[in-house]
């Protein structure tokens, strides 16, 4: 199958003194499709939605065990559509009269010869109007895939719209709402997006989302719990972080005739807010402490070092926080870098987790400061 460069190259061999780029020819390439299509009463994709980068074919992929399948036959590309492009170039320079020309009756004579040999076996998805004209009708899905299968040997297309969080860092069994101000709803699980239905040519695929909480996206969580995910939108670049579909964009249904790869983009916030004073004290943001797990505390929170680990780290407000049996989720394990030199009195109290680990700066571990930890197993001294 021809790429785009091997297209580009043969119409610059045909052109001479025209050094093309695909920019410079893909308009014509989708109006020589659009001239086929004409001719033969097929509705075939546009080239400049499949040759995308130099290496890309104007093919479908048909399946993890069977090859790639090309839309259009090679020998129409050389008969047809690269006669027509040239033609579209030349047209451009009134000094290439002649040869304009003779590719334009080229064209012409490989669009009878392709309609003669291809008008009745144009595959039931890329034909305009199947029940009419020249065609037979085909009135069932079954009669349909036979009319491929066993006529064409052409596969029956199923494409997929795949979602990807876009960020290995993300825990998607983490995604705890905590929008919701009483905390009376709780999603633990993978509940990402997922679109389990396989899509014919052309069929209408809708757009999913991730879920919403009093008209919020639901929060994810890195795996050291330090950075807090909220969904923006979708990218179909998975390079560059540019937004595709929102749920306000138009439309959020789009034909399927390709597998769909879309990837999150993310508004990325802390978990943790640092005292900007010379203590380099650590808080957890109490938007975000009902649903982290483990906590990974670094050595810098928003360019300030990380140094002491406050009183009440980890206890809720109330009346007696000391006291106050901590509901939080963080009953993982928390690892301290190795900046922090003092944990403070109570810090650790009500922590409901199994295991602190400590660092090589520690030098002052204050008063009562892992009091009232039922669950904790071990502290890690280095």
């Amino acid at each position: 199958m021809l790429t785009q460069q091997d297209l580009i190259d043969r119409l610059n061999q045909l052109t001479l003194r025209y050094n093309l780029t695909w920019f410079d020819i893909k308009y014509d390439a989708d109006k020589a499709i659009t001239k086929i299509n004409s001719f033969l009463g097929a509705k075939y994709p546009k080239l400049s939605d499949y040759m995308i980068v130099p290496l890309s074919t104007y093919s479908i992929p048909a399946g993890e065990d069977t090859p790639d399948f090309e839309i259009i036959k090679e020998e129409y590309f050389h008969s047809v559509i690269i006669p027509y492009i040239a033609a579209e170039v030349l047209a451009r320079d009134e000094e290439f009269t002649t040869i304009y020309n003779k590719y334009l009756l080229e064209m012409q004579e490989g669009l009878f010869d392709m309609f003669q040999k291809e008008f009745n076996s144009v595959p039931f998805e890329f034909r305009q109007n199947p029940g009419e004209g020249v065609f037979f009708g085909i009135d069932t899905a079954l009669g349909q895939i036979q009319h491929n299968d066993r006529t064409l040997n052409v596969p029956t297309f199923k494409f997929r719209v795949k979602y990807y969080p876009h960020d290995n860092g993300i825990d998607l069994s983490l995604n705890n709402i905590v929008n919701d101000p009483n905390n009376n709803i709780n999603l633990e699980g993978d509940n990402f997006v997922k679109d389990n239905k396989a899509y014919i040519y052309d069929e209408n695929a809708t757009i999913l989302y991730p879920q919403k909480v009093n008209g919020e996206y639901l929060y994810y969580y890195s795996v050291d719990g330090a950075t807090a995910y909220k969904f923006n939108s979708w990218s179909k670049n998975f390079k560059i972080a540019s937004a595709t579909f929102t749920e306000s964009s138009v439309p959020t249904v789009v034909k399927m005739r390709s597998d769909l790869n879309l990837y999150a983009m993310w508004n990325k916030t802390d978990v943790l807010q640092i005292d900007s004073g010379s203590s380099g004290t650590v808080l957890i943001n109490a938007l975000h402490r009902p649903a982290i797990v483990n906590l990974v505390i670094p050595e810098y929170v928003n360019g300030i070092q990380v140094i002491t680990i406050p009183t009440l780290f980890m206890a809720l407000p109330a009346t007696n926080p000391v006291m106050t049996v901590n509901t939080d989720k963080l009953r993982g394990a928390i690892h301290l870098p190795n900046s922090v030199n003092v944990i403070s009195h109570t810090a650790f109290a009500a922590f409901q987790g199994e295991r602190i680990y400590l660092n090589e700066g520690l030098v002052t571990i204050e008063a009562n400061a892992f009091m009232n930890t039922p669950n904790l197993r071990e502290i890690i001294i280095p």
